[in-house]
Formats: C-alpha cells, structure tokens, sequence
C-alpha cells in the first residue's frame, strides 16, 4: 500500500521538542526524523561536531563546514521511511494538560411506573368521618334497642301475657352489607378509593357480615362474586339487608363503550331490589348536578367526596 507524503510545518517540529523536553541531541534528531535539518550560519568557523545513529551512540568525531539547508515543507523519504521506527508517547508527565477521564453523565437507566412507589393515598372519604358515615349509611331500623318502659307497664297493667320483653326501636348493623363494587372504566382512577373502602368496612361491620360483588355495567349485566362459593349470576340478599354500590352510575362512561348500562338498565335493577325490599344506596364520586336526573328519585345517592361529613349526610338520605 503506498504510503500518502505528509506535510510538516515548524510548528510540528517545535511542538515535537516541547512534548519531549529534548535536548540539543534529541532536537536534532528530531529534526531530521521530519526532514529537517539545523542549517548553520556562513559566518560561523569550522566547527567540531558528533555524529550519532540513531540509537544515540557516537560513531566518529569530524570537522566540517555545515551547509546551510533550509527546512523542507514536505517529509523526506528517508523520513517516511523511518517514521514507524519512532514512537511519540503522550502521557501526563510530557503533556502540558492533565489528563482525566472526563466526567460523562450516566445513560438514561429504564424507567417503569411500577419501580415507582405509589403516592399518598388521600381517601375521598375523610378518615374522621368515614366510621359516622357508613355507619348512617347502612344502619336500619330494628326493636333492638333498650327496653320500651311505657309499652311494658301498659301490658302489665292489662294483665296481659308477653313472651319477651318490648325494646324501643333504634338503628343496627345486624344485618350486615351487601357491597357492590363497579369496575367499569370509569371508576378505573377510584380503585384505590374502592379497596381503602372496603377495608374500612370490613374494620365496622366485619368480614361475616359483607358480601361483596364487583359488576360492570349493572349487577344484572356483569356480576362476580368475591364470597365463597365464587358466583357469576348476581343474587340478592335476604330480604332487609342494605345493598350499597361504589359506582358512577355510567357518568363517565359512553354508552358507546360495550357494556355500559343505560338508565334503563339501571331502572330495571333498582326496581328489582325495592321488591326485595333492600335498601339501596350508591356512593358517586360526582357532584349531584352531574346525577342522572332519573335515577334520583329511585335510589340513596350519596356525594363520594371530603365535603361529605357526619353532620351533612342526612341531606343525601331518603
């Protein structure tokens, strides 16, 4: 492969003696491994010089007159030719800058959300309230309280027979809950808010007393239950026990969606419960202007949001 000529200039030369901190030796032999000679001046008398090889050791002693050669621009062959014979090493002691590795910002590591934790959770239920809260919401009316002294004294009076004893009629969690949890699109940003509830729940009326159900659409479309045995036809339950839903009652999902119900629909499965004579609820997490105007009058819907306290939730009960 033929070698392409290079073009040195005096700069490549001075630079050369810099880096390697030459002496008069080492310059010239620089100089003329980049096919440059140290010319001398006419002037100058007869001088004695050494000549070296280029292993640095002197072969003879003579005296001459040098002369004058002005520096080439382009490298001898006999440059070239030796090029390869010499090795300039650039390390930190011989180079005017220190060298570092230079400090590179790390490659974009894989970002996931799921190596990211969760934030706070804020329920839309404040804590405070949420125990007064259920508690109203599912409480019903039983002669469970304590014993109704008036009624009592007028039996005895009568002299009539009792077989137990009569007790005024006050609120219970007796009968326990059925929740039914709506997992349609819509609710998909409140699923925190759905299992921090159920939890909640689970801590008031205990784990014996909650059936739960998750539906899409309406119970009567989509149904699971959560209870064993696992079913996937959606039963009521006994009569008197209070069914509430966590559902946005098709708010924020288009009935262009497949699977979501309609007010129809709904209608159809609220009337279905008010024969099995269960009160029914549904806590939404919209304001009641966005309420579907039909389906007001047909069930309890409660505001699903921190506004709701103990002291305004009766507005929201039927």
């Amino acid at each position: 492969m033929s070698r392409l000529e290079t073009e040195l200039s005096l700069s490549d030369l001075i630079t050369a003696v810099k880096v390697l901190k030459a002496d008069e030796e080492g310059r010239e032999r620089i100089a003329k491994m980049l096919g440059f000679g140290l010319g001398r001046q006419e002037e100058t008398p007869t001088l004695s010089y050494k000549e070296t090889n280029l292993n640095g050791v002197r072969s003879r002693e003579t005296s001459m007159e040098p002369k004058i050669k002005a520096p080439t621009i382009m490298a001898t062959k006999e440059a070239r030719e030796r090029e390869n014979e010499f090795t300039l090493e650039i390390t930190e002691e011989n180079y005017p800058m220190q060298l570092h590795a230079m400090d590179m910002p790390e490659p974009l590591k894989y970002f996931s959300e799921m190596d990211e934790p969760l934030p706070e959770h804020l329920p839309l239920l404040n804590p405070i309230w949420t125990r007064a809260i259920i508690t109203k919401m599912l409480s019903v009316y039983a002669y469970e309280g304590s014993p109704d002294i008036s009624t009592l004294i007028e039996i005895i009076s009568l002299n009539l027979p009792f077989k137990q004893i009569p007790k005024k009629l006050s609120t219970t969690l007796r009968r326990g809950v059925q929740l039914l949890i709506d997992t349609g699109p819509g609710l998909v940003p409140y699923s925190r808010d759905q299992v921090s509830f159920l939890h909640e729940l689970r801590n008031i009326v205990g784990n014996d007393g909650i059936e739960v159900w998750t539906f899409k659409g309406t119970p009567l479309m989509h149904a699971l239950s959560l209870n064993e045995p696992p079913r996937s036809n959606y039963r009521l339950p006994l009569p008197g026990t209070p069914i509430l839903m966590l559902t946005d009652l098709g708010i924020a999902s288009p009935l262009k969606i497949t699977g979501m119900a309609s007010i129809d629909e709904w209608r159809k499965f609220i009337q279905m419960v008010q024969r099995a004579r269960c009160p029914l609820s549904a806590l939404v997490p919209y304001k009641s202007s966005r309420w579907p105007k039909p389906l007001k009058k047909l069930l309890t819907i409660i505001q699903w949001d921190r506004k709701t306290t103990d002291s305004n939730i009766t507005q929201f009960l039927l």
